[in-house]
């Protein structure tokens, strides 16, 4: 299964933080918190995990595009940039497949 596609924005009311798009009709994906008596979260911290889940779609576009951009590359083998450049696309690779369960 795709995710929804980006943009995703956050929308807070008094009921939630929701994280949408508008590619939903209307629909959130996410529901980050419910007001009510038993609710005992951190706002702030429920606020910044919304802003970074609506991220995600833009993050793994940026992800996919440095692999792309990247993969072309091959830095000199002999010195310390090689290892880190290895290590970064590793990580490249990793977060995407993360992100798109393969």
């Amino acid at each position: 299964m795709k995710h929804t596609p980006g943009k995703w924005f956050v929308d807070e009311n008094d009921w939630g933080i929701y994280i949408g798009s508008d590619k939903r009709n209307g629909w959130h994906c996410s529901m980050m918190k419910a007001e009510g008596i038993s609710y005992t979260g951190d706002i702030e911290e429920d606020r910044a995990n919304a802003r970074l889940i609506s991220a995600c779609p833009d993050l793994l576009e940026a992800c996919k595009f440095a692999q792309a951009v990247l993969d072309g590359y091959d830095p000199p083998v002999d010195d310390e940039p090689y290892n880190r450049f290895t290590e970064g696309m590793k990580q490249l690779r990793q977060a995407i497949a993360k992100a798109e369960q393969e």
